[in-house]
């Protein structure tokens, strides 16, 4: 009989050793340049991460499509893809541990 944790430990397993698992970055250490580097993040937006960034770093997805405004999971999902992570952490992995990125639920908790 499988887990719940099974389920997530497989999907971890999976989104690490996957080809293109290999980080570009971190959101909270790369520079404005690194963060064009992703397919979808131009000039503007970079530096809006930055400036943010500034202020705390990003705790986790969550806390970054909370604070970036035009950014929602789909955008998060395909950065991800492409190896974005926030604290190390990819999309997959902040939902393997159970997180959620309802947004509803998400208001509701402020």
């Amino acid at each position: 009989m499988r887990t719940g944790w099974t389920g997530a430990l497989m999907a971890l397993c999976l989104t690490l050793l996957s080809p293109g698992a290999h980080a570009v970055g971190d959101v909270n250490r790369l520079d404005a340049t690194g963060l064009q580097s992703v397919k979808g993040i131009g000039p503007k937006l970079a530096e809006r991460i930055v400036t943010e960034r500034r202020r705390s770093p990003f705790r986790d997805w969550d806390d970054f499509i909370d604070r970036m405004p035009g950014v929602g999971e789909r955008k998060a999902r395909q950065w991800s893809a492409q190896g974005l992570t926030v604290n190390g952490v990819s999309l997959a992995q902040h939902q393997a541990l159970g997180r959620r990125l309802d947004p509803p639920a998400r208001a509701a908790a402020r």
